[in-house]
């Protein structure tokens, strides 16, 4: 498997958590559906944090399959008492969270600065 593409998610560790920034509008095509789903999956064997920000800020709209991705991760961090947190929603993607009820499942803030201010504030 090759190494995780930054072009599609800029990698940014800190002290709190792994922030992972995804760069690319649509995640709508298989090709970037896929890159996604393998460079997490990569990201989960390869990385010992256990709480994980992604941001979607450039992110317009995605397809079930990448809405799935994030639900194995979110297992997968849970199993071993981390956790996801989803920031930068937009509206589209807010709103399919919503009526698939993963409002409810996931952990949603606005921004990665207050994902990582509520990270602080349960620790």
């Amino acid at each position: 498997m090759n190494a995780p593409d930054e072009q599609l998610i800029q990698i940014s560790p800190r002290e709190d958590a792994l922030v992972l920034s995804v760069q690319t509008a649509q995640l709508t095509t298989l090709p970037a559906v896929d890159e996604f789903d393998q460079t997490l999956r990569q990201l989960l064997e390869s990385r010992s944090e256990l709480i994980w920000v992604i941001d979607f800020r450039n992110v317009t709209f995605m397809v079930s399959p990448a809405v799935s991705t994030l639900i194995v991760v979110m297992k997968r961090l849970r199993v071993a008492d981390g956790d996801l947190i989803l920031t930068g929603l937009h509206s589209n993607i807010q709103r399919l969270f919503e009526l698939m009820r993963l409002d409810q499942v996931l952990t949603i803030c606005p921004d990665v600065d207050s994902a990582l201010a509520a990270i602080r504030r349960s620790e």
